[in-house]
Parts: structure tokens; C-alpha cells; sequence
């Protein structure tokens, strides 16, 4: 199965719920800045689902800015604060549970790793 799947593909209410949140911070083809974002206050109940990443350009690499409590209860390490260059897992994570990502990429390519996301 291909990591880029289209949002009709989706099945998961919490990641719907993530990909309608993303998608609302969107101005017409543009991928959200980490600024548009608020979700302590505007979607308090997908926070422990959500996991966002800080983007370091030279090198790249991705900062775990975030993992929710949900997410890190499948987890063997808690990444927060932590670099994925320091994982030994190569991306896209297998822990990445398909929440949309900031920063970087295209709208297809927001949503990794389908086959977790339809289990959660």
C-alpha cells in the first residue's frame, strides 16, 4: 500500500477529525503554518491523538514538538522533544499514526502510514 492516500480513503474518526482540523487552517493550496494552529483550545479532545513536528531544514530533519499521551501509550520511547534522526526507525515512522503534518509536502502527501490509522 502506497504512504499517500486521499482523504476519501480515510476511516478513522479521530483521523478525520485531525484532517478536517488541518484542512480548515489551510489557505487555498497552502500547507498551514505551526502559528495557525491552537489545539489545546480549539480541539482539545484529538490533543492526546495529535503529534506535531518542528522542521529543521539544514540538515532536515523533524523534532517531535508534540506526541500525545494517546499516541505514546504505543510507543516503546516517548520522542518528545527529541529528534527523528535520533530514532532508528526511517521515515516515515512507524509510530506516525497519519495525523497531518505542517510545514512542508503536498495535501496528498499529509496523511502517512493508512494501514495504522484504520486499526486505531
Amino acid at each position: 500500500m502506497s504512504a499517500i492516500i486521499s482523504q476519501q480513503e480515510l476511516t478513522s474518526a479521530l483521523v478525520i477529525g485531525g484532517f478536517r482540523y488541518w484542512d480548515s487552517k489551510r489557505t487555498g493550496d497552502q500547507i498551514p503554518a505551526r502559528s495557525a494552529f491552537d489545539p489545546l483550545i480549539e480541539i482539545p479532545a484529538l490533543v492526546r491523538f495529535m503529534m506535531l513536528k518542528d522542521v529543521q531544514r539544514d540538515p532536515l530533519d523533524f523534532r517531535y514538538r508534540l506526541v500525545g499521551t494517546g499516541l505514546r501509550t504505543h510507543m516503546t520511547t516517548d520522542w518528545t522533544g527529541k529528534w527523528m534522526s535520533q530514532s532508528r526507525v526511517s521515515a516515515p515512522a512507524k509510530h506516525d499514526l497519519g495525523l497531518p503534518q505542517t510545514g512542508g509536502g503536498n495535501r496528498r502527501a499529509a496523511v502517512h502510514q493508512a494501514e495504522l490509522c484504520r486499526a486505531a
